[in-house]
């Protein structure tokens, strides 16, 4: 396996001071800052912050071409980082810096993970494009001991030989997902994929028309999902209109967008994250956070120092979620793949994010637990209904 094993442990007496170190960071930083850190944004300018880089997990041989943070089904703490690296497959590692699980294959252009919104399991579907296979596969984790299962697939199941994922887009009101994919034209596609018995069923994909489109991120609850253009121009969608219509939502300032995710938490208090390859600040990129429900930024940040782990310089691969990962990351987690030569997985907290950008304090919203709805063996609404108890007359 082409994963080591990080040599830098951080204490859990030093992780449990973070929050506090959060909000002196955030006061110390909007005094201290100097006018060049501030970028130009749209809406107010806004003061680039300083994340902790709180966890650094191993390192790969190759690079990584796709990140997510799958969350585990019963037992928060045994989470996992997916990284799609190339030949040596796509990795699943622990947040205890261990590689659990590996799937064979050649997985060159990322991946993309959701969870099925119905069902008894809300079951998990990983999208990545296997090189060697020529084909896309779909697969979700088994948990104890932790491996990759294939999904069976119906429907349309020639268009996978040519259909390379970019992200799902769900929504907590329909029983399907939409897959966004680039097609063999080099085109945006759409197509559906639901659960059918025990079986993933595809519908013929769905040319979009669009040839810039690099990478997306969905809006899990209401079904938007946005999609990077060129030149740096942010898109937004509803995933399951009849007609995909693109209308504009914002235009990332400066250098070269590379990958966006979404945060998605209660009270529709949710936010894009769009990391952008820059010179605009004090390094080579910068992460910007806009609230989806106003289109506006909220903060800037990099990922610094923070005990034995030394700041990011550059990025090569990034995603995020603001589901429950457990300990640290119990509010969520920023996953990136660090160097151009040496590829290193680190991690930040979602709460440190929060704490140093001042953003409003809203009740957490786990990916799995959008649009769950229990269902009986039949595909039927399961009801229980309890019997009225009645006491027995006492015998004399």
């Amino acid at each position: 396996m082409s994963f080591q094993v990080s040599k830098v442990i951080v204490s859990g007496a030093v992780l449990a001071l973070i929050a506090a170190c959060s909000g002196e960071q955030n006061q110390q930083t909007s005094t201290d800052a100097d006018s060049s850190s501030v970028a130009a944004v749209e809406g107010p300018s806004l003061v680039q912050q300083t994340i902790p880089t709180t966890d650094e997990l191993g390192t790969f041989d190759t690079p990584v071409s796709g990140l997510a943070v799958w969350e585990h089904p019963d037992v928060i703490f045994e989470s996992l980082v997916l990284a799609a690296n190339g030949a040596a497959g796509i990795i699943a590692v622990n947040f205890e810096q261990e590689a659990v699980a590996s799937l064979p294959g050649t997985f060159e252009t990322g991946l993309a993970l959701c969870y099925l919104p119905d069902g008894q399991t809300s079951a998990g579907i990983i999208a990545a494009y296997d090189e060697s296979a020529g084909m896309l596969r779909f697969v979700d984790l088994e948990a104890g001991p932790v491996s990759f299962v294939e999904w069976d697939i119906t429907g349309e199941t020639e268009q996978l030989a040519t259909l390379r994922p970019l992200c799902f887009g769900k929504s907590a009101n329909d029983d399907r997902l939409s897959l966004f994919a680039i097609d063999a034209a080099g085109y945006l596609s759409r197509s559906f994929v639901s659960l059918n018995r025990e079986a993933l069923q595809i519908t013929p994909a769905t040319s979009l028309g669009r040839s810039d489109v690099t990478t997306c991120a969905s809006n899990d609850v209401t079904g938007e999902t946005y999609f990077l253009g060129a030149n740096g121009s942010v898109e937004v969608a509803n995933a399951f209109a009849e007609t995909v219509s693109f209308e504009p939502f914002m235009d990332l300032p400066g250098g070269e967008a590379v990958e966006l995710a979404t945060a998605l938490r209660a009270e529709n208090v949710s936010y894009l994250l769009a990391m952008v390859s820059s010179e605009i600040a004090s390094g080579p990129y910068v992460i910007y956070a806009y609230a989806l429900s106003e289109a506006q930024a909220v903060g800037q940040f990099t990922l610094g120092e923070f005990s034995e782990i030394t700041a990011v310089e550059t990025i090569s691969a990034f995603t995020a979620d603001a589901s429950n990962f457990g300990g640290l990351y119990r509010e969520g987690a920023i996953a990136i793949v660090e160097g151009n030569d040496t590829f290193t997985l680190k991690l930040a907290s979602w709460s440190a994010v929060s704490n140093i950008l001042d953003l409003p304090q809203t009740d957490r919203l786990d990916r799995r637990d959008i649009g769950f709805r229990p269902a009986s063996d039949d595909g039927e609404e399961l009801l229980l209904q309890l019997p009225e108890l009645v006491s027995e007359p006492t015998v004399q």
